[in-house]
């Protein structure tokens, strides 16, 4: 450990020493590679948070020394935790799903929502508001799984989840300080999404449903899309695994044509699928103007968050079809309170 803590600490001084020092006295130098033996070699985060603050309080050319190292620890750190966390999820939900009585639970559950969609006609509110809610909260309450769990199922979780969030705000606080902004931000809001997202891919065997999964989470981790944007997929898509449905590939095209719908509802001050302006009267060619095409289309208005907006679809007979049909992908557009869900097959 000394030896890569002073590897390290040469490499760090050797990028320093590429900077133009010319201004900066020694003993700053000096104080530079002693901060940076506490950032790299410390076990407590917050000394090593405080060492990586002081260094970016130096001068300049020991933030640009310190940013491509902690950019490498940032990535390792991150990687380790998903890899982690994703083996604890899959390890607890498969003790969970060799349990009889789960499974005989969750396909009657299934069962019950499954009918309301599929009967004659579409199911009421009252049906919605009543059964469907009942199946769909137990159905959570079923697949629930706490992080304490995961930890238990992975003990080394818990000190790989301190590293990634340490090194994430340090991560944070560097690029502000340097005013670096030509590469995608990470936030610790974006580390809580991941981790509230695990337990959906927890009871996912389905290499197919895995693969839909991985790559929206890559969409959403390079920012193709709103934060909220993809979190409204994220919870779409655990509702339509609850319910025993694949989830859907999320189509940054579909949420440019969704995002730009919301947006004419909101400026042109009107609420219909059917849009005045030209070009773009129904879904399918707000779809193809987009670059994609659409074969079905929700709209909302009033709601703060993209999970209320699909609560507020869940209980609509119409949209609740929609939003668990047989489609292949999705993309959610949002304008202060307009929210519209495409779908495309």
């Amino acid at each position: 450990m000394k030896t890569l803590i002073a590897a390290a600490a040469l490499a760090f001084l050797t990028t320093l020493q590429a900077q133009d020092l010319s201004h900066i006295p020694r003993a700053d130098q000096q104080e530079a590679v002693r901060l940076f033996k506490i950032y790299r070699g410390s076990t407590d985060w917050a000394a090593r948070e405080q060492a990586a603050d002081a260094l970016t309080k130096l001068d300049v050319p020991a933030m640009l020394a310190l940013m491509p190292l902690l950019e490498q620890d940032w990535q390792t750190a991150l990687t380790s935790y998903r890899t982690a966390l994703q083996r604890a999820a899959t390890d607890v939900g498969r003790r969970k799903a060799t349990n009889p009585g789960f499974n005989n639970e969750v396909r009657t559950l299934q069962g019950t929502l499954a009918r309301l969609r599929s009967g004659k006609g579409l199911p009421t509110k009252e049906q919605l508001h009543g059964e469907g809610l009942t199946a769909l909260n137990r159905l959570r309450e079923l697949h629930n799984i706490a992080m304490s769990d995961l930890v238990k199922a992975q003990p080394t979780l818990g000190p790989l989840g301190d590293a990634a969030r340490a090194f994430t705000r340090m991560r944070t606080a560097l690029k502000l300080k340097t005013r670096l902004k030509n590469d995608t931000s990470f936030t610790e809001e974006d580390l809580a999404r991941e981790e509230t997202a695990a337990p959906a891919r927890a009871f996912q065997t389905n290499p197919a449903f895995a693969r839909v999964l991985e790559a929206n989470a890559a969409l959403a981790a390079r920012k193709e899309v709103p934060a909220d944007e993809a979190e409204g997929v994220r919870d779409l898509n655990e509702m339509r695994m609850l319910l025993g449905l694949p989830p859907c590939l999320l189509d940054p095209k579909l949420a440019n044509a969704a995002r730009e719908h919301s947006k004419d509802m909101a400026t042109k001050n009107f609420f219909a699928h059917e849009s005045p302006v030209p070009g773009k009267k129904t879904p399918w060619d707000r779809a193809k103007l987009a670059g994609t095409s659409a074969s079905a289309e929700n709209i909302a208005m009033g709601m703060k968050s993209p999970t209320e907006a699909n609560m507020g679809w869940f209980f609509s007979p119409g949209h609740h079809v929609n939003m668990f049909g047989n489609h292949l992908r999705v993309g959610l557009g949002q304008h202060g309170v307009h929210w519209t869900q495409l779908f495309g097959n």
